[in-house]
């Protein structure tokens, strides 16, 4: 039986079209296998160690024993420097072997001997110390004209990037610069940026000092020019809860109910109700009071009445809204706008509030029709229907809808209501 270096060298003779006679000369002069001095892959070391040399006369002699401690580190560097780069998600910076990883044994001889990972310094730190000492160095460079700069984009980019810094000079130095001109800067394109900035990184004693500067009519103007400037009145009453803010708070309700009807106006007076001290919360609230059957029709007031709702007691609501809707129930449930409010209304009036409401908008038939026939009013409906409490209370408003189902254009879904109200009952009555 042939050895496996023998049948390789016959084979490889053929291929190379060498005559027969030189069978003997090409196989005296056939090299050994030799291992390879770059590994490509595991699978390469691995047949290259374990297959037999030839020698000259063609026979298999054992290899001389190599050290597996040498290849194996080999075959480590090899995976260790390794990329996948078909990943598109993969860095491409280089990869550091040091970085985090345990000690490396480098020797190959096995004693053990490791060397400690270099340490790698980022040079990010530096970096952030160079730019924060470029950022002051611009800065000095522009003080006396900080409003100037302000409105221009270049300016705006750097003021931001300096209050960004917390320095307390030089956040001073800004106030102290935009307190006379800050109408002006306020409402810029570019400054008002500066000044949303300004606003949310100083103290709230030193917001105290630029309060008075906040006059009615800037006031207004922030809260209907543009989502930047509203956002200068927003930030504020987020960052800052205080009675100094009480004279915007002021300025602000004085026309809340014509901001109420603006798109940004009534951002403005929503996020200012959210976030202002309780006395300054009830002040608007009673501004808005007079005009809430107006504003719950409005697109954008019907927000505002919303919120006013949501931050009003129970009890107050009950008063209020009874006093304001009683007799336009059905008209204000028949508007795209109004009907969102007259929803939420609707499950938190009890007692006499409910069977009033009850007894003009389901008693009543012609108003009953109405609801049921329209588009936006039998979203009202289902809501009564839904917010029924009290077996009495249900069975009247049952009694009232189902002769009137048949003809009805939302019947269905009216019907399904009564139905998923009766069967909650039960299960609670179970």
């Amino acid at each position: 039986m042939l050895r496996r270096g023998e049948r390789l060298t016959m084979m490889a003779v053929p291929a190379l079209n060498v005559p027969q006679s030189n069978v003997a000369t090409q196989s005296a002069c056939t090299h050994p296998f030799q291992v390879p001095q770059q590994c490509r892959s595991a699978w390469e070391l691995t047949t290259s160690d374990s297959s037999p040399s030839l020698s000259a006369q063609g026979a298999a002699t054992p290899k001389p024993a190599v050290s597996n401690t040498t290849n194996a580190a080999a075959s480590a560097g090899c995976y260790r420097s390794h990329r996948y780069t078909h990943n598109p998600y993969a860095s491409t910076a280089p990869r550091s072997d040091n970085d985090g990883a345990d000690p490396v044994c480098v020797s190959g001889s096995g004693d053990g001997n490791c060397e400690a990972p270099r340490h790698v310094y980022n040079s990010a730190v530096l970096d952030s110390g160079n730019l924060s000492n470029g950022l002051v160095e611009r800065f000095r460079a522009i003080v006396g004209e900080l409003p100037r700069a302000a409105c221009t984009s270049a300016g705006r980019n750097l003021l931001v990037s300096v209050l960004r810094l917390h320095h307390v000079e030089m956040t001073r130095t800004v106030v102290d610069e935009f307190r006379p001109v800050l109408p002006a800067v306020a409402l810029d394109s570019n400054g008002c940026h500066v000044v949303r900035a300004l606003v949310e990184f100083i103290p709230t004693g030193l917001m105290a000092t630029l309060v008075p500067h906040f006059t009615p009519s800037l006031v207004r103007d922030l809260a209907v020019s543009s989502p930047y400037t509203r956002r200068v009145l927003q930030s504020v009453f987020e960052r800052h809860k205080s009675d100094a803010l009480t004279p915007i708070v002021e300025a602000i309700a004085q026309d809340s109910q014509l901001l109420a009807q603006r798109q940004q106006g009534c951002i403005t007076i929503i996020r200012t109700i959210e976030n202002t001290l309780p006395h300054q919360q009830r002040f608007i609230i009673s501004r808005l009071l007079p005009a809430l059957p107006a504003l719950t029709m409005n697109c954008y007031g019907n927000y505002v009445v919303q919120c006013v709702l949501h931050h009003m007691d129970p009890e107050a609501v009950t008063v209020v809204v009874c006093h304001a809707f009683a007799g336009h129930w059905v008209a204000l449930s028949c508007n795209k706008f109004a009907s969102n409010v007259v929803e939420k209304v609707v499950r938190v009036l009890e007692g006499p509030a409910r069977r009033a409401l009850i007894a003009e908008t389901v008693c009543d038939p012609v108003n009953l029709r109405r609801l049921m026939n329209d588009c936006f009013g039998n979203f009202v409906l289902q809501a009564i229907i839904d917010s029924s409490t009290s077996e009495v209370d249900f069975r009247t408003i049952s009694q009232c809808i189902r002769p009137l189902l048949p003809t009805s254009s939302h019947g269905r879904r009216i019907e399904s209501k009564l139905q998923c109200v009766m069967a909650r009952a039960g299960a609670v009555g179970e």
